[in-house]
């Protein structure tokens, strides 16, 4: 698997599935196309932190701290960021996937976020990961004590995300 190459070594990881009625393009382009804001629980978490948005697509993910590592057309689509833990503050503006791999400076947090489709008894089965590598001990730390508190509302957001790739696409 490509995030394999991208992250193989990761401190957190969450994964959720959901099998989908529809080819494996248009649950691609719904990928592609989803505001996550369309969920409520998702735009009320997101303003509940201070976010001042009005939807949460991907250019909005890109524009922001988050770009797209590699893209395999109907397969595949994996994003990465790297911030300073505890910011906004990014790493690097211009982020490839090379860049990603090899980033090790102290004081940081690697997020990679996928979306892997594969067909499964007639249905296309949408695997979303996110893997969380820290760069240092003191950031693994920190993240532990924090991870602990956002976990559900990562697989909550996972969960969301995969629902709406779903209602998109099986209306394509």
């Amino acid at each position: 698997m490509l995030v394999n190459e991208i992250l193989p070594d990761f401190d957190f990881c969450e994964r959720q599935e959901i099998d989908v009625s529809a080819s494996s393009e248009n649950v691609f382009s719904a990928i592609k196309q989803i505001d996550l804001c369309e969920s409520t629980m998702i735009y009320w978490l997101l303003k509940m932190r201070g976010a001042k948005i009005k939807t949460l697509n991907l250019r909005d993910l890109e524009e922001g701290n988050f770009k797209t590592l590699s893209e395999i057309p109907n397969q595949t689509l994996i994003l990465g960021a790297i911030n300073e833990f505890g910011t906004q503050a990014k790493a690097l503006a211009d982020l490839t996937k090379e860049d990603f791999r090899s980033f090790n400076k102290e004081k940081f947090v690697k997020t990679l976020w996928s979306f892997q489709l594969k067909e499964v008894n007639g249905k296309i089965r949408v695997t979303n990961e996110t893997r969380i590598k820290c760069t240092d001990g003191d950031s693994l730390v920190k993240l532990k004590n924090y991870w602990g508190m956002i976990k559900p509302f990562v697989n909550k957001f996972g969960d969301e995300a995969l629902k709406l790739t779903k209602k998109r696409a099986e209306r394509l």
